[in-house]
């Protein structure tokens, strides 16, 4: 037996980023447990902050049906980190937690009550990559933060990449092992790198070293290690501090590499070729220090980088400077 609320609550993402002043919607979205479930919906957010309605009503006829509510939230003018929550009141009742069910054959079923809760964070980032386009990796939520980040995201099929007309993007991002997932890749990686060399901006996050579905995964060769970096508060130490990937169009500082969440960054390459350029250097506590994190390369007129950084974690967490640094290195 599972004892839950007339009505679970939750929010689409669990960090809301305001990259400027502008307000924007989110949604909330309830499912009811019973027939008939009516009463109010609120969002509370910290001082500064506002939130259009301030309650809205609802009413919900059947048992596990949806109804998504929307929201205007407006941050404050300077820069600011909280949490905001939804709150739904049904009689006297106060309700903020959803609902999930863990369910597998192997394990009697386990439903937890997660908190309607989203981290909010209002900073400062320019985003010159209005529009572009994204291969989709394994588990890859990137898409979403680069749409809070304004950037107008297409994900990109494998038609799209044999005879799409790749110039109409600003930056192609290629997400979280997908050298490792999508076979597309190794039938389209001449079309990429002729993207780069006509004037366009890819960016390869994280692989894994085992099963690539090709060996060249940049213009020039380089392999992928099992090297790592795991504390997540490990120094960074920047090998060029003029380099345009740490000052256009932000300015990076070792403090965008704080509030970092589990690691730095996992697989970095080796045996890298001398075309690339190297950005920081880290290590963990007693280890050899690593200085294959980011490598990026001007190839034609265009720009190719490589990065074994954890964005994957550090944006859908809402992390400031993880944003930073992803808007400089998709940037023309």
């Amino acid at each position: 037996m599972t004892i839950v609320p007339p009505v679970s609550v939750r929010l689409a993402l669990d960090a809301l980023v305001f990259p400027g002043v502008e307000a924007r919607k989110v949604e909330v979205i309830l499912k009811a447990n019973r027939t008939n479930v009516a009463g109010s919906l609120k969002l509370t957010v910290p001082k500064g902050w506002r939130t259009e309605p301030a309650t809205e009503e609802f009413n919900i006829k059947s048992a596990d049906e949806e109804k998504t509510l929307s929201y205007v939230v407006t941050p404050p003018a300077g820069e600011s980190a909280g949490s905001l929550t939804a709150v739904a009141v049904v009689g006297s009742q106060q309700i903020t937690q959803g609902t999930r069910v863990i369910q597998y054959p192997h394990i009697p079923p386990q439903t937890l009550a997660p908190v309607a809760s989203a981290k909010l964070v209002r900073f400062t980032v320019k985003n010159l990559a209005r529009r572009v386009g994204y291969v989709m990796g394994a588990g890859d939520e990137v898409p979403d933060a680069l749409r809070q980040l304004g950037s107008d995201v297409v994900l990109l099929t494998e038609q799209d990449l044999s005879t799409g007309d790749l110039r109409q993007f600003d930056a192609i991002v290629t997400g979280v092992r997908a050298y490792n997932t999508e076979t597309s890749l190794k039938n389209n990686q001449a079309a990429l790198m002729e993207y780069v060399k006509n004037g366009g901006r890819l960016l390869v996050q994280y692989n894994t070293n085992q099963k690539l579905v090709t060996d060249n995964l940049g213009p020039y060769p380089f392999k992928l290690s099992r090297d790592r970096v795991t504390e997540e508060d490990a120094a960074v130490t920047f090998i060029d501090a003029n380099a345009p990937l740490l000052n256009t169009p932000n300015k990076i500082t070792a403090k965008d590499f704080d509030g970092w969440i589990q690691e730095r960054g996992l697989y970095f390459p080796t045996d890298v070729d001398s075309s690339y350029k190297k950005l920081i250097s880290m290590n963990d506590t007693g280890e050899k220090l690593l200085n294959n994190a980011v490598i990026y390369t001007d190839y034609g007129t265009g720009r190719y980088v490589y990065t074994a950084l954890s964005f994957f974690r550090e944006l859908p967490a809402g992390v400031p400077g993880a944003f930073k640094l992803f808007a400089n290195f998709i940037a023309k």
